[in-house]
């Protein structure tokens, strides 16, 4: 894959963008990735993805989760915003190894990944859940089995004939 054309447009999501544009659509300056000020960023991007490391404040799409490459804004007021990168206008068409990395970037993003494993995990407690409600259902519509039970007496009353 030809790095030389994904320095200075972007193809796809633009998740292997390694340009320098740094600032956004609207000419804002981009925040250092791993800066936290003026926003700051739960999960730091350079611990996440590894496209951010050395990434200074340049615009990227680590993990393609958004349409296009973006950065923290340097103003306090907007967190976010996306960069205009140029689109790669190539002649040849992209070749099997490149389009199978774009298309990879939207199935295996990190987001995708968390998102569907979440609703695994809720598929998975949501029959457990079912299995047990019914299970107690059952139990509670077995009628009970009182042949082995003994009568039990009476506590605190004894009957006296008064004859």
């Amino acid at each position: 894959m030809s790095i030389s054309c994904l320095d200075d447009c972007v193809k796809g999501r633009g998740r292997w963008y390694m340009g320098t544009v740094n600032v956004t659509k609207d000419g804002i300056p981009c925040q250092h990735w791993n800066s936290h000020e003026p926003h700051v960023h739960v999960n730091s991007p350079p611990d996440v993805f590894p496209e951010i490391q050395g990434a200074e404040n340049y615009c990227r799409n680590a993990g393609a989760e958004e349409p296009h490459p973006w950065c923290y804004t340097m103003d306090p007021d907007i967190r976010w915003q996306y960069c205009d990168i140029p689109l790669c206008e190539s002649d040849e068409p992209l070749n099997e190894e490149e389009f199978s990395l774009l298309e990879g970037d939207v199935l295996f993003s990190p987001f995708i990944l968390l998102a569907g494993g979440g609703a695994v995990l809720f598929l998975v407690l949501l029959v457990a859940l079912c299995i047990l409600s019914t299970v107690k259902i059952i139990k509670l519509r077995r009628p009970i089995d009182t042949s082995h039970h003994q009568p039990q007496q009476a506590l605190g009353c004894i009957r006296l004939n008064a004859n």
